[in-house]
């Protein structure tokens, strides 16, 4: 749906970074660890750590007077992420070391203070504001969201180019769509969660959202980056999912019945068979 932006907004990271940005080093961290027989033995072998299977994402070169907090303030990524990806067991930093940004392929080129991390769900999820990734101003026509009686669950439905550009960059994409293609006030979505399990601010909950025709009055929406006719979500895209419907849930007295995937509501196969089956289980309890 979005294949034209994402060509488009790929050749914008391979030629727009400019001489002066730190230097990435771009690596191939996508093969998967392998499940080969071993061969019995009498004695248990210890069982290595699962590795991190890191996505196609560039590493970023540390440099002098770096430290966790200002490149998290760069790169808007929290810090126990950051030490989580790269496997950190402190904070302190070498200059020349390479880390991971998961989502990211440019750092402000100050440590300006970030936004406050959102927290109008519940105190124990934090989600990333619009401020942090939306280029646009929420445009007038919207209407008031009133009484939440109901959850709705989408995925994004990516093109083939999702692995080559940064959740950022896809979700100002999908915006871009939502605004001038279909004239709406800003993405229709009220939360889209990352491949990471980063959870991003999109419509405010204070607005209707646009994500599920005639059925939107009410109605949160929630969608996950990925094409889910594939395969399930990544553990860390359905963790936050559940955490995410557990606090709006108690937050607005919503039934785990009232919990659907866009495909209850619509012509569709939207979330995905993969995604809606999960969902089918939420919604009994199982």
């Amino acid at each position: 749906m979005f294949r034209l932006f994402l060509v488009s907004a790929t050749a914008l990271l391979l030629f727009g970074c400019s001489s002066t940005q730190p230097s990435y080093n771009y690596v191939n961290t996508t093969s998967k660890p392998t499940n080969t027989p071993v061969a019995r033995s009498s004695k248990l072998t210890p069982v290595p750590k699962q590795q991190i299977i890191k996505p196609n994402y560039p590493q970023y070169v540390v440099q002098k007077g770096d430290t966790l907090s200002s490149i998290s303030r760069r790169c808007g990524l929290p810090i126990e992420r950051i030490k989580h990806y790269n496997q950190l067991k402190s904070s302190r930093l070498e200059i020349g070391q390479r880390l991971y940004l998961p989502g990211v392929y440019k750092l402000s080129k100050a440590p300006t203070p970030a936004p406050p991390m959102v927290q109008n769900v519940s105190r124990n999820i934090s989600i990333v504001p619009r401020s942090r990734w939306a280029k646009y101003k929420i445009k007038g026509n919207v209407t008031k969201m009133g009484k939440v009686s109901k959850i709705t669950v989408h995925h994004t439905d990516d093109g083939p180019k999702l692995s080559k550009i940064s959740d950022i960059k896809f979700l100002q994409g999908i915006e871009n769509h939502h605004r001038n293609n279909r004239k709406w006030a800003c993405i229709g979505y009220h939360f889209i969660i990352g491949r990471d399990g980063t959870i991003y601010q999109g419509r405010p909950l204070l607005y209707q959202g646009a994500h599920a025709r005639s059925n939107n009055p009410n109605n949160i929406g929630i969608s996950l980056i990925g094409d889910f006719n594939k395969g399930y979500p990544a553990k860390s895209q359905l963790a936050s999912l559940s955490a995410l419907l557990g606090n709006l849930r108690s937050k607005y007295g919503v039934a785990s019945k009232a919990v659907y995937g866009h495909r209850h509501l619509n012509q569709t196969e939207c979330p995905g068979k993969y995604l809606g089956a999960w969902i089918n289980s939420y919604r009994t309890g199982r």
